[in-house]
């Protein structure tokens, strides 16, 4: 492993959502960083600060909290000591370190670091950074619940952040901007506009990964107005068409399993039942590294339907208590609902 490696290594993680990352992939990279810091130059400081933050990255999506906040603090103690100005990087630590003190209940410390990372960006005039640095903040208060006029104002300098982009990364800001929509604010026509607009240049653009996301998230927008018929349109063709054959599993299991959600409501249970079948045979296709994640949402598929048709309600309480088991053993949170 060199410098050039860990560069690659850290867009990666920093690009891909959690469904593209398995754990096989975060134990590999780990082994790798901690041989390459072991026989680093006791004064490369810019390299230690960039293995670092690697390894907080692969934390990340393991969830350990421990380790997340020593990786970054020894990323930005190095940074400090190194001779290298990279002011964009160190705007990214501090970026980090703000949604960390965040998730983490320190509020005061979290909207110093938001500061400084933004002011830095700023300065710097790096729009692209900037975006993914408000939406990945937005996307940590969300979760953390916190105060909505805080989100309502960040949101509103993210929409003229975006709305002045020209960049080919415009279709992913339409579709985070949809899902903050929809989630955060709950105003799904306002969500529905943006996702529209992702999906339309995702089309165009040929990003099929991007089209599934946005094909996801309008068919929760319009179930939410109660038009499941809209919802159920959106999603069949994903796996009816050759053009998504190579989808992700895990996205496979969420759309199958919104499919049932879709169905139950409008009391077709005959239909939500094809799907539970269709979710077994997705099962066989998944490799080792993703089949607890679907199996957890499998459970969820078959504790929703057998509770609710009435079909077997003993069934359903059975299943939920295995999901609940899978949901406390992989312990992330999802990019998607389900």
């Amino acid at each position: 492993m060199n410098y050039e490696v860990i560069e690659t290594y850290i867009n990666d993680f920093r690009q891909k959502d959690e469904y593209n990352i398995t754990l096989s992939y975060i134990k590999e990279i780990q082994k790798k960083i901690n041989t390459f810091i072991e026989n680093l130059n006791e004064n490369n400081f810019y390299d230690y600060s960039k293995s670092y933050f690697l390894l907080f990255l692969t934390n990340q999506y393991k969830q350990n909290k421990k380790q997340i906040f020593t990786n970054l603090k020894k990323a930005i103690k190095f940074l400090e000591r190194s001779h290298t100005e990279d002011e964009i990087y160190e705007a990214i630590l501090y970026g980090y370190l703000s949604n960390y003190y965040i998730k983490y209940e320190n509020q005061m410390e979290s909207e110093k670091m938001f500061k400084i990372a933004r002011e830095k960006l700023i300065k710097q005039q790096n729009k692209e950074e900037l975006i993914q640095f408000y939406i990945r903040h937005i996307n940590i208060l969300m979760i953390s619940r916190y105060d909505i006029s805080k989100i309502n104002s960040l949101i509103e300098e993210l929409h003229l952040l975006i709305k002045n982009n020209t960049s080919k990364n415009i279709a992913k800001y339409y579709l985070d901007l949809g899902i903050i929509y929809l989630n955060a604010l709950q105003n799904t026509v306002v969500a529905i506009f943006y996702l529209s607009q992702s999906f339309d240049l995702a089309k165009k653009t040929c990003q099929i990964e991007l089209e599934i996301k946005a094909r996801i998230f309008l068919a929760a927008s319009y179930y939410s107005l109660g038009n499941e018929s809209e919802s159920i349109n959106y999603l069949e063709i994903i796996l009816k068409n050759e053009k998504y054959q190579n989808i992700n599993p895990v996205y496979k299991a969420i759309i199958i399993n919104n499919l049932i959600t879709y169905f139950i409501k409008k009391e077709d249970f005959k239909s939500a039942k094809n799907y539970l079948i269709k979710f077994d045979e997705n099962i066989n296709e998944v490799n080792k590294d993703l089949s607890e994640q679907v199996k957890m949402i499998g459970y969820i598929c078959k504790a929703k339907y057998y509770s609710i048709s009435n079909e077997n309600v003993d069934q359903g309480v059975k299943y939920i208590n295995k999901s609940k088991i899978y949901m406390r053993k992989i312990n992330i949170n999802h990019y998607f609902k389900i």
